[in-house]
């Protein structure tokens, strides 16, 4: 049992990798500039930065910052 459970996480995380890989390859294709301002703020790495321009699309969604940030609360 614990072994079959052990080859289902494993088969579940390369899933998760693979799709995170083509989810930023997508995000790069469409917002590279973006994605990498957002890369060279402190603290944001990656993984952030991918999912505030895949949540916000690109920032195209608000018409202001404060109309995103009341969007947090």
């Amino acid at each position: 049992m614990v072994q079959s459970l052990k080859r289902n996480l494993k088969q579940v995380q390369q899933k998760v990798e693979k799709l995170e890989k083509r989810l930023l390859g997508l995000v790069k294709k469409n917002h590279q500039i973006l994605l990498t301002q957002l890369k060279s703020m402190p603290g944001v790495g990656p993984k952030t930065a991918l999912m505030l321009v895949v949540l916000t699309d690109g920032f195209e969604r608000f018409t202001s910052a404060s109309h995103y940030v009341v969007m947090l609360v």
